[in-house]
């Protein structure tokens, strides 16, 4: 599993539907969405190197910022291989490079 948190200055409404964006430019399948408590799950497809991941973002507004944590976990493997780095790496580039 890969986590990690991140901080923009930018609206929650604005960094809810970037990050729809994202997931959507990904490839990914959103299969859950509330923007109201700021949660978003997405599952990613079968690769040759995994069986796919479950990404969940929580997105919350304090002080001005969107605080976004994010986090990549394997649904059925043991170990990722370092595909859950890879999903947030990846998530974030284009997430950022959106804003």
């Amino acid at each position: 599993m890969a986590s990690e948190i991140r901080e923009y200055t930018i609206t929650l409404s604005k960094a809810f539907k970037h990050a729809l964006d994202t997931i959507q430019q990904l490839g990914w399948k959103i299969k859950r969405k509330d923007e109201r408590n700021g949660i978003i799950i997405a599952e990613t497809n079968v690769s040759i190197w995994s069986w796919g991941e479950r990404i969940e973002l929580q997105l919350s507004y304090i002080q001005d910022k969107v605080t976004l944590k994010i986090t990549s976990e394997s649904v059925y493997q043991i170990l990722d291989w370092g595909k859950g780095k890879e999903n947030l790496r990846t998530f974030l580039k284009i997430f950022e490079r959106n804003q």
